[in-house]
């Protein structure tokens, strides 16, 4: 596979330029590679989109791929980044909903607020939901607001925090001290 040729200096013009006929940019092509230097990850790069082959008619931005890879710069993780369609775009995942779901499972501290963990997809499902499965919702969040938020199967965040505290072997530990401790089991 042929790597792209690393650009001497930052020129959005020349980093814009589609470089096959597929539609894809030298900067989507130089972050595919790792070669996309972090200086040069302006918000104007992170934006732009290359066309998709699943599903059609859609797009992947540069900051989707490099979410996918673990690459996103923490300062840009923002509403407007995060909010933007995820690199596998399933049930209309938003890159919030995938660096929750898949990357990080969770998210850095600026990017803890009600809006961020709101965000819906096509299926009602909220990053709030995915860290709450893995546990990782902070509990300055578990607001009745929060934890009420439903997808379409009707299951709410509180839900999802209560399946993963009964899978937890620590909390099975902790009921248990308090059955002994209160119960004389």
């Amino acid at each position: 596979m042929k790597k792209t040729k690393i650009i001497d200096k930052y020129n959005f013009n020349d980093l814009s330029k589609v470089i096959d006929n597929k539609g894809t940019t030298k900067a989507y092509k130089l972050a595919e590679d790792n070669n996309l230097p972090r200086e040069w990850m302006t918000l104007e790069i992170l934006k732009l989109e290359n066309p998709r082959i699943y599903p059609k008619n859609n797009y992947n931005t540069i900051a989707s791929l490099l979410a996918s890879n673990n690459k996103l710069p923490k300062e840009y993780m923002t509403l407007e980044i995060l909010k933007l369609p995820a690199y596998y775009y399933v049930n209309g995942d938003t890159i919030a909903h995938y660096l929750t779901k898949f990357t990080y499972n969770e998210l850095p501290d600026q990017c803890m607020n009600k809006e961020i963990l709101s965000l819906t997809n096509e299926d009602l499902r909220t990053p709030a939901h995915n860290l709450a499965v893995h546990g990782n919702l902070p509990k300055k969040f578990r607001t009745k607001e929060i934890l009420g938020l439903k997808d379409k199967l009707n299951i709410s965040v509180s839900d999802e925090l209560n399946n993963y505290n009964r899978a937890n072997p620590e909390f099975h530990k902790k009921i248990e001290k308090f059955l002994i401790k209160f119960l004389r089991i």
